[in-house]
């Protein structure tokens, strides 16, 4: 494999592991202040060899790592700084293929033992609200014993793969919720988001001026509920309401019943509209709705699970089913998937065994087949089969190393001289390394 290096690919690395010196230092100030340094540090290589139907070959290797680190009593046992950060580069491309990117970087600061909470910086959005990374702040405060009130708002984080932060007027979320409240035995929550995007400007008179011009892409409000009807029943609902476009997005129905501390049935139902921003070109165009009625069957006897799942959905002008058996035996799991109606039909089956060689090693062996066949005019069958072995491993007391060896082949006959390239096969190698570091404000590891 031809491998070649640029100085700027591994600055990302390099960054990383200063900050992980940094802290460490960071760590041997004073005891008045208490730090309290931990974390894990994962580096890994990634490759593949891929031949795809163009009869072209590529080899392929990506350098990743990723540093999680949480420093606690900074000056106060209330204060504390969350992160993590992600570097890679690609080092069989021709030119400098670096990518780094905060996925989390906060403040966090919780004042007492009630579930109150303030987060100050890159945050990822919980309480019911849109999950989404933004560059804000997130907080909850606990109300009584069970309920809490959450908020959020800032700038939602761009895909690119670069540390910048956010910019408010292209994209930003605001989001409250109430959860936990109780009424005549009924649990509930509620709550909103609202998510703007700067829409794109189209010529004047275009095709799409019925749009509207706002930077509004979606405003949902939300309810959940949950109510235990007897000792071994329990409902839950949830429905999310599209306000801008006056119209029901999401439902769901469960009603999981225990028939015995091993034995559970569950009906289900789900009422789904596929959604697109507001502002998007492309909300012109239909979006219709599925609804889906299933249930699950759950069974688990000592060390072993067993499951069941059908479902049936009613699209537009066609409907689907699908059946789902799953059986897990100690290391030992087996799994069969059948799908047939709207958009074709589809058979597949997969098992894998996990074996402890020793009190530091352990290897999995997984396989996976699958058949399938489009509707419409052509009904070729079309195959593919995936294989992998994955070794993990304990070399000390805090670092671990994963060997992974995957394998696919396939077979894509349907649709022939419609520009598809499928890959004839895919062979591909991870190595993993995992450090965990805990560092006290002695300088004690």
């Amino acid at each position: 494999m031809r491998v070649e290096r640029f100085p700027g690919r591994w600055a990302s690395v390099a960054v990383i592991l200063a900050s992980v010196a940094l802290l460490s230092n960071l760590a041997d100030c004073p005891r008045a202040y208490a730090l309290d340094l931990s974390g894990t540090l994962t580096s890994s290589l990634y490759t593949w060899d891929a031949a795809d139907t163009s009869s072209e070959n590529g080899d392929h290797a990506r350098f990743h790592t990723t540093l999680v680190t949480n420093l606690t009593d900074i000056g106060s046992p209330q204060l504390s700084f969350h992160g993590q950060f992600q570097g890679s580069t690609d080092l069989t491309a021709d030119n400098d293929d670096t990518r780094t990117r905060i996925a989390r970087s906060y403040i966090k600061w919780r004042p007492d033992r009630t579930g109150t909470s303030i987060r100050l910086g890159r945050v990822f959005t919980s309480g019911g609200v849109l999950p989404a990374a933004i560059d804000g702040f997130a907080g909850s405060v606990g109300i009584g014993r069970y309920a809490s009130v959450y908020g959020c708002a800032g700038a939602v984080v761009p895909t690119a793969t670069s540390p910048e932060l956010a910019d408010w007027d292209d994209s930003h979320i605001l989001g409250a919720s109430v959860r936990g409240l109780r009424l005549h035995g009924t649990r509930f929550g509620l709550g909103f988001w609202r998510r703007t995007r700067k829409r794109v400007d189209l010529p004047d008179g275009s095709a799409w001026s019925e749009i509207t011009s706002e930077d509004l892409a979606e405003q949902i409000l939300f309810f959940e509920g949950l109510r235990h009807l007897t000792s071994n029943i329990t409902a839950g609902v949830g429905i999310q309401y599209d306000e801008p476009n006056s119209r029901l997005r999401r439902a769901h129905v469960k009603l999981p019943v225990s028939i015995s501390t091993e034995f559970e049935i569950e009906p289900r139902f789900l009422y789904r509209r596929p959604y697109i921003d507001a502002n998007s070109i492309f909300s012109v165009f239909g979006q219709e709705p599925i609804s889906e009625y299933g249930v699950n069957l759950r069974y688990a006897p000592r060390d072993a699970q067993y499951g069941l799942y059908y479902a049936h959905t009613e699209h537009h002008d066609d409907s689907s089913d699908r059946v789902a058996i799953r059986a897990r035996y100690h290391g030992l799991s087996l799994g069969i998937r059948l799908n047939d109606g709207y958009a074709g039909e589809a058979m597949g089956v997969s098992g894998s065994h996990s074996v402890r060689l020793c009190s530091r090693a352990r290897i999995t062996p997984s396989v996976s087949y699958t058949r399938f066949r489009f509707s419409g005019v052509d009904r070729k069958k079309n195959e593919t089969f995936s294989s992998s072995v994955v070794l993990n491993t304990r070399l000390a007391h805090r670092l671990t190393l994963d060997i992974e060896a995957q394998g696919l082949s396939q077979g894509i006959r349907s649709q022939p001289g419609s520009g598809f390239i499928g890959y004839n096969h895919d062979i591909r190698f991870l190595l993993r390394l995992r450090y965990v570091f805990h560092v006290r404000g002695s300088g004690n590891i």
